[in-house]
């Protein structure tokens, strides 16, 4: 498993974070959190996820 954190701008972090969500099945999204926004006056927000990768090859055994 991996686990990623995504930061930036919500519309970025949700083209991103959907894009992942779409490699299926060399991608499997497994948990997705809410977006949490930065503290202070940021724009930014971060999203975690955790996912499991398998190369092609992997997924043709």
């Amino acid at each position: 498993m991996i686990k990623i954190r995504l930061h930036g701008t919500p519309e970025e972090v949700k083209r991103f974070s959907d894009y992942l969500e779409s490699l299926s099945p060399c991608v499997k999204v497994l948990q997705r959190s809410d977006s949490y926004s930065d503290r202070g006056k940021s724009s930014y927000v971060r999203v975690y996820m955790d996912v499991e990768y398998k190369t092609l090859s992997e997924i043709k055994e």
